[in-house]
């Protein structure tokens, strides 16, 4: 039975690992997203200003 218990452990402990893992992924991967967009708002206001001096 401790053998059992062990392995449900591990295996426990292994998929929270896992889960730990991929949420971390996709924590970057939603930080990346708020980057771009936030440099994209940027860039499009300088654009607009470029294009205020132009005219």
């Amino acid at each position: 039975m401790a053998n059992y218990n062990t392995y449900v452990t591990r295996l426990r402990t292994e998929n929270l690992i896992k889960l730990i893992e991929a949420t971390t992924r996709h924590q970057a991967g939603l930080r990346l997203q708020v980057t771009q967009e936030r440099n994209i708002t940027q860039l499009q206001e300088l654009q607009a200003e470029l294009f205020r001096r132009i005219a």
